[in-house]
């Protein structure tokens, strides 16, 4: 081979190693952006059935969706705070049940602490903090 062939043939593996390369770059991304969507796609779902459920008045269903999705780090979507403070809610009154019938009170002083905020940053959904509340007074 001439000199001029071995310099073209250099130049395309160049350009050929840089498309390779930026086809990985991309792929990379690709695969990051498909993650991304899939776990987006998995909070609406999720908080569509914690919204049907909460319409429902599925109040033992809420707290052990909540409980599944703190153990695993979830934190509360951004937009659906007062959704969340719902399960909080219903968690707090339902351990201030518990500690009443122990007769902890510092605990129960604790939990009506905890219950005040709560109360108070659920938004449209204040009228499920009564329906909670009675729900736990109605419990065997």
């Amino acid at each position: 081979m001439n000199k001029k062939a071995k310099i073209f043939m250099n130049i395309l593996i160049v350009i050929a190693s840089l498309v390779f390369i930026i086809s990985l770059v991309d792929m990379a991304g690709s695969f990051d952006y498909v993650k991304k969507q899939e776990e987006k796609a998995a909070d609406d779902s999720f908080i569509s059935v914690f919204e049907y459920k909460l319409s429902h008045k599925a109040y033992n269903d809420i707290l052990e969706t909540y409980y599944v999705k703190r153990l695993n780090g979830m934190e509360a979507p951004e937009g659906y705070e007062n959704i969340w403070n719902v399960a909080e809610y219903s968690h707090y009154a339902f351990m201030a049940h518990i500690y009443e019938a122990k007769g902890d009170k510092d605990r129960l002083d604790a939990c009506a602490a905890k219950l005040e905020v709560l109360r108070n940053g659920l938004g449209d959904y204040k009228t499920a903090a009564s329906d909670v509340d009675e729900a736990i007074r109605n419990a065997p």
